[in-house]
């Protein structure tokens, strides 16, 4: 599952950084490069938390014919992110 994840690309370009968070995700667009992996969905959610605003990605990978993994990343604003990643 971790190679599929670890194979994603995604970039942001200087007018997507400048754009409002909610702008940039919805033109967030990250690429698998496991053809057995998907993004199913990408959207913006507003937390009450200490994580504030994060742009959510949704996806899926087929590990076997009969199993399939969902996955959820949630990606905080570009200027409140330190540019870790946790991986639990």
């Amino acid at each position: 599952m971790l190679a599929a994840l670890a194979g994603a690309t995604a970039t942001l370009s200087a007018t997507q950084s400048a754009r409002a968070p909610s702008e940039a995700c919805a033109a967030f667009a990250p690429t698998l490069k496991d053809r057995d992996a998907s993004v199913t969905g990408v959207t913006y959610e507003t937390t009450q938390d200490v994580r504030g605003s994060v742009c959510v990605v949704r996806g899926k990978i087929a590990s076997a014919p009969t199993s399939t993994i969902h996955f959820r990343v949630d990606l905080p604003a570009a200027a409140l992110w330190n540019t870790k990643l946790e991986v639990r």
